[in-house]
């Protein structure tokens, strides 16, 4: 298991900042540089909050030595999260389009009044799970940089992402 987190302290409300992140990654995704697009799939009112289901694709593809072991040449995921907007959190998991199963991430995003009331405080923390047996089995002699790129991905880019689309959404607002 791999922990990661990002910190992002930016002077907008953290209600309107957590509006912005949840109804609007489709309109920020064309700043981010990592991120070619963000599509929203389904979307439903719960108990919980809302549930959205996001599907992000990198602009940065597969390397070609892996395209064939790993059946495909994008990097690109499935992001599945419930919104509460009751106590501003966001809980979700992420699902690479690549290793089916085999690796788990999952996490929270929390927006909090900062800077005595002016600011919000968004906290990012999450937790990546890959199957050595997938490693192993897959990908074989690539194990290290197939390792390396799904961590990479998950600990690098993700939170990268995430400071990147809350820092265009709170100029959204």
């Amino acid at each position: 298991m791999k922990p990661f987190s990002a910190l992002v302290i930016l002077r907008s409300p953290p209600e309107t900042l957590f509006l912005a992140m949840r109804d609007r990654l489709g309109e920020i995704a064309p700043q981010l540089k990592d991120i070619s697009a963000i599509d929203e799939i389904e979307r439903a009112d719960t108990v919980d909050g809302v549930a959205i289901t996001n599907r992000w694709q990198a602009r940065q593809t597969v390397p070609v030595m892996l395209q064939a072991r790993l059946g495909a040449r994008d990097i690109a995921w499935i992001d599945r999260a419930v919104w509460d907007a009751a106590t501003l959190t966001c809980h979700w998991t992420i699902e690479p389009l690549i290793g089916e199963g085999a690796i788990t991430c999952t996490g929270s995003t929390r927006f909090e009044t900062a800077m005595a009331g002016r600011g919000c405080r968004a906290l990012f923390e999450g937790m990546l799970t890959i199957d050595p047996a997938f490693i192993g089995s897959v990908v074989g002699p690539f194990e290290a940089p197939v390792t390396a790129l799904v961590q990479a991905v998950a600990t690098v880019m993700i939170p990268s992402n995430f400071r990147a689309a809350a820092e265009a959404a709170a100029h959204l607002t």
